[in-house]
């Protein structure tokens, strides 16, 4: 008896669950049935694996329902003539459908209809759908094939997206418009034809489908036209779309590189854009994984936000001196390009606009550019020379952070706002130094008396440093990060020390502090043994002299050239290996 009341109770949870999932259904030996509209009803055969809608009007809506989700086994849909819609989220990751029958009395698809129905392999669209919603067949990763009808007006945002089996898309002339990113990452995509009615391309309508070689729009199109396998929109002459195989027209028919016109090409390897084309769009061309070399126009103005970020082949720009303004991490991430020149004609060059570039060099900024911006060339870590403009009115704290190799700073003469000394960058007015890098020598004159905040920061290959007594303040953050930091040579004396305000909040200058600092310190020219201002085999000589007991003249101070607090050979041998070129220190 309690066993029977328990499957009572079993049953009827089952049944209640249903209901929520799929309306009230009635559950018979070849499946199951329910309604899914006003005039709407289904029928599920458990053994064909096929579900039948038919009636007459619209399907219901299911937002964020999947309606027939909990229908296992469902391999076709049929849908019989007397329907009007399919409605939103009607057939959502039903992941075993494989065909779908839509006739001609339906005339719009719902917004997520097929989505994620990732054996659905070809779908006719019946000839009176006049519209194709928002992410319709999304995910459809098996859609190979689609048919269009002359009855298609729109194509909503995202309706094939990443539908990778897709090969080809014929949009008919009764389209209008095709909505934002409607077939993005389709990656075996190889050709796009688009109709004569077609008048409004939404962003990115065919971003990331690296397969396209072919790009073609009828003759009759009033708003668009193809030209080299390059979509542009007529009027404005902007290219909105290209491909691997596209080469832009050089007749003046397009002055713009719109928006993710070559976004995530990944197939594109080279491309010269020709004279006439006056500015490149945001993100135009990032992400194009295999672009080597791209040649720039002399009409060139303007370098967009992101537009060659991650192009992580490009070994060689040359920016032409025409162009006025570099956009917000234009070139970041291009992690093979070496050298830059930023032309006097540029006067804006904008935030992280060469982050990451971890195979730059050399940087040399043009005399229009008057900020340097946060994370301008942040985590450039083989960039060992920069030269600034005389112009340049702001640095951020952050714009050469984790510049690990600098080792010459240069500031063009005539700056009002700062100058450089000894590979340090400082602020003329307040005495401050913004900037330094593992071979600063700060200026003991004076000239110097804060360290300002991120000067130092991540500067990991700095092992010692010499800090004046004129230096009475250290700002936040200003050796954070600094984890190869053993040595502070201080010249003035410990109480002097004492005085001298680090902020040290957060911890973030516990390397300098950590540091084993020396008082007192006379600064001299490292490794100059015979005191004539310079380092060559004439000091290694007189060190082996002195070594040896020779009554010959030394400079004192520079004797202890490995910095152990001790005069012997191991200074020799020290001495030897940075003469040889090898990767050491001297003191």
């Amino acid at each position: 008896m309690k066993l029977k009341k328990c499957l009572t109770i079993i049953l009827s949870f089952l049944l209640l669950t249903a209901t929520i999932s799929l309306g009230v259904f009635t559950v018979s030996a070849a499946g199951y049935s329910g309604s899914c509209g006003e005039n709407v009803t289904w029928s599920f055969n458990t053994s064909s694996g096929v579900l039948t809608i038919s009636g007459s009007g619209e399907m219901s809506n299911y937002e964020n329902n999947r309606h027939f989700l909990h229908l296992e086994g469902i391999n076709s849909v049929i849908i019989e003539n007397g329907v009007t819609s399919i409605g939103n989220y009607a057939f959502y990751e039903c992941s075993r459908l494989k065909s779908v029958t839509i006739p001609d009395s339906v005339t719009s698809i719902g917004k997520w209809a097929f989505a994620y129905c990732r054996n659905l392999t070809s779908v006719t669209i019946g000839n009176s759908v006049t519209d194709i919603g928002e992410h319709a067949f999304d995910s459809c990763i098996f859609l190979s094939s689609i048919t269009f009808s002359n009855s298609v007006t729109e194509i909503c945002g995202y309706a094939f997206h990443f539908c990778n089996a897709l090969t080809s898309v014929v949009i008919p002339d009764s389209v209008t418009s095709i909505g934002k990113w409607a077939f993005a990452y389709c990656r075996n995509l190889t050709s796009v034809t688009i109709g004569r009615s077609v008048t409004d391309i939404g962003s990115s309508a065919f971003n990331n489908s690296p397969a396209i070689e072919s790009i073609s729009v009828d003759s009759g199109n009033a708003v668009y036209h193809s030209d080299g396998n390059c979509l542009i929109k007529t009027a404005s002459k902007t290219l909105i779309a290209g491909c691997k195989s596209s080469i832009i027209p050089a007749d003046g028919s397009v002055t713009s590189i719109g928006e993710r016109a070559f976004r995530h090409c990944t197939s594109l390897t080279s491309l010269d854009i020709p004279d006439f084309v006056t500015e490149i769009g945001k993100d135009a061309f990032s992400n194009c994984t295999s672009l080597e070399s791209i040649n720039l126009p002399g009409t060139l103005t303007a370098i967009g936000d992101w537009a060659f970020t991650c192009c992580e082949r490009l070994s060689d720009v040359v920016i032409p001196d025409s162009v006025t303004s570099i956009g917000e991490g234009a070139f970041s991430g291009c992690a093979v390009l070496e050298n830059i020149i930023i032309p006097d004609s540029v006067d804006h060059m904008d935030k992280s606009a060469f982050q990451e570039c971890a195979a730059l060099v050399s940087v040399t900024i043009g005399n229009s550019v008057t900020s340097i911006e946060d994370y301008t060339f942040y985590c450039c870590e083989k960039l060992k020379n920069v030269i600034l403009g005389k112009k340049v009115e702001y640095i951020s704290a952050l714009a050469f952070a984790g510049c690990q190799e600098l080792e010459s700073i240069t500031v063009e003469g005539g700056n009002s706002v700062y100058y450089s000394c000894g590979n340090c960058i400082i602020d003329s007015a307040s005495k401050t130094l913004i900037h330094g890098c593992k071979s600063s020598v700060i200026p003991a004159d004076g000239s110097v008396t804060k360290i300002g905040e991120n000067a130092f920061l991540y500067c990991r290959k700095l092992t010692s440093i010499v800090i004046p007594a004129d230096v009475t303040e250290i700002d936040v953050f200003a050796f954070s990060v600094c984890d190869g930091l053993t040595d502070v040579f201080y010249t003035g004396t410990e109480q002097q020390r004492a005085q001298m305000t680090i902020n040290n909040d957060y911890e973030c200058n516990n390397y300098l502090i950590n540091a084993t600092w020396h008082y007192n310190y006379v600064p001299h020219t490292y490794g100059d043994i015979n005191g004539d201002d310079k380092v060559n085999n004439k000091d290694l000589t007189r060190l082996f002299q002195y070594l040896s007991n020779w009554s010959v003249e030394v400079n004192e101070a520079a004797l202890d050239v490995n910095g152990d607090g001790k005069v012997n050979n191991k200074d020799l041998t020290r001495l030897f290996q940075y003469l040889s070129n090898w990767d050491v220190k001297i003191f």
